[in-house]
């Protein structure tokens, strides 16, 4: 096998896995045949399978209370937020994105007042990069004292598995929703967060909703929900969605239930603000590997894999169809290897993603089959060199 490392053919054929992986996943094909492989492409990370059966937390996380605004209008919200208050909380963020004017006035004047009055209120906004240029989408951005960015990334198609904790132009640095709110719970903690100097974040998915202390706004008002509870917590006010139906602000999570093909997205964004607050206040960020270490590693296993293919299929090819199953049974236990050792290292907070490789090595085998047809066209047309031209078959 040592021989065919260092062949033209095995690296061609190397450059070839990694080039079908890019056309399936970026280009556009129309080609319904190819319907199920670019669905498999699309979004699917394996070490989803660590968040999903193994990293997931049962206990509550005491440190936030979420209340649920489902169907509260902005004068109701702005007597949430007096009550909410008043007992002596640490923060109360507003996982509501108010963008424009209501259809009362009062209304709009009431819950501004309210926010004006509320120092340790942190208000959500929508930030859009425009020409490089940062655009703000708040209502009552001269009312709120503090805010912060509600956008995760992937939110338009993806699972959100990543978010931005800072976003900086040549004026000012924006902070994130849960940043901002980190700033005035914890400020250790937030400098933690700045020291990690991260454009990206990985959020360590840990809780659902029912991992989280929820009640509704209408309990709270009728003061059915103890002041004791609220005292020194971070307050979070967001949808929470209780009939499966509303999933205006509902997410896809590495804690789907279905793994390749998610139906319904699984998370509400005030329960995903809730898994990053938990994440930063437990010092438990993860540790991802380089993009072009990644991609290097990557390459490298690829490139095994595909000389030891080589070797099989120019010294064994007229056993290579009789041995297919095993040849499958291989690259099945390698996929059960890689995603093992990255569920492992996903365990102890650092992330290594075998997606790239996985996919590679599983189209490695029918990667030759096309390489051995393109070189030996190319062969007779321009005279290319290939060791498949020797092949005893």
């Amino acid at each position: 096998m040592m021989k065919y490392l260092f062949i033209r053919d095995t690296i061609f054929a190397t450059i070839a896995a990694f080039l079908i992986i890019a056309a399936f996943k970026f280009i556009p094909l129309n080609l319904h045949i190819f319907d199920p492989v670019k669905a498999a492409f699309s979004d699917i990370q394996f070490n989803d399978l660590a968040f999903s059966k193994i990293k997931k937390e049962e206990k509550f996380d005491e440190n936030i209370i979420i209340i649920n605004v489902d169907t509260a209008k902005r004068k109701d919200i702005a007597r949430l937020l007096t009550t909410v208050s008043n007992c002596n909380v640490s923060v109360i963020g507003m996982d509501v994105l108010f963008l424009d004017s209501s259809t009362s006035n009062m209304a709009d004047r009431m819950l501004g007042n309210v926010m004006n009055s509320t120092p340790n209120l942190v208000v959500a906004e929508k930030l859009i990069w425009v020409k490089g240029k940062p655009l703000v989408q708040n209502y009552y951005v001269s009312e709120a004292h503090n805010t912060g960015y509600a956008n995760f990334i992937g939110e338009e198609k993806g699972v959100i598995r990543s978010y931005s904790p800072f976003e900086k132009d040549s004026l000012v640095v924006h902070k994130s929703f849960t940043s901002a709110i980190m700033e005035m719970a914890d400020i250790n903690n937030y400098h933690a967060l700045e020291k990690r100097d991260n454009e990206i974040e990985l959020i360590n998915y840990k809780r659902s909703t029912e991992n989280y202390m929820v009640f509704d706004w209408l309990d709270v008002l009728d003061n059915k929900v103890d002041a004791a509870l609220l005292k020194n917590k971070i307050v979070l006010l967001g949808y929470i969605d209780n009939t499966g139906f509303n999933i205006a602000d509902k997410h896809y999570t590495p804690l789907n239930k279905d793994f390749i093909h998610k139906k319904v997205p699984d998370m509400d964004g005030v329960i995903i603000h809730a898994n990053i607050l938990s994440m930063i206040m437990a010092n438990q960020f993860i540790h991802k590997m380089p993009n072009w270490l990644n991609f290097l590693l990557a390459v490298f296993l690829t490139y095994l894999h595909i000389a030891i293919f080589v070797n099989y299929y120019i010294n064994n090819h007229k056993w290579l169809h009789v041995r297919f199953i095993d040849i499958v049974a291989i690259q099945f236990l390698l996929s059960i290897i890689f995603i093992s050792v990255g569920i492992s290292l996903l365990r102890l907070n650092y992330y290594f993603d075998f997606t790239l490789p996985l996919y590679a090595i599983m189209l490695s085998l029918y990667v030759l089959y096309f390489y051995e047809g393109f070189t030996n066209w190319i062969k007779k047309k321009y005279n290319f060199k290939t060791i498949f031209s020797h092949s005893n078959h």
